[in-house]
């Protein structure tokens, strides 16, 4: 928990570089338990930050990050996206 902690205070680019990193070596689960705790830390818009630094694989972990938190904050973070006009959250959710 600890580590987990002191992890969500790094900065944006860093955050999305071990979610990916955790992602592309088959820990994809954990890469989406970081991210919640990100999104338990920060405010959507922090957490869309995150997601700008590689949309394409980033969108939709943080969006199942962001549910698993709450359906609320998901339609938040993914509201922030869209605001903050990161590419790839879908119309639907």
């Amino acid at each position: 928990g600890r580590m987990l902690r002191q992890g969500v205070s790094r900065p944006p680019q860093e955050l999305a570089e071990a979610a990916l990193a955790l992602h592309r070596t088959g820990c994809t689960r954990e890469a989406i338990w970081l991210l919640a705790a990100v999104i338990r830390a920060r405010t959507p818009a922090g957490a869309a930050q995150v997601a700008r630094a590689e949309p394409p694989v980033l969108v939709g972990l943080v969006l199942q990050a962001a549910r698993a938190v709450s359906r609320e904050q998901c339609l938040r973070v993914a509201d922030a996206l869209r605001t903050a006009e990161v590419p790839g959250v879908p119309e639907a959710l």
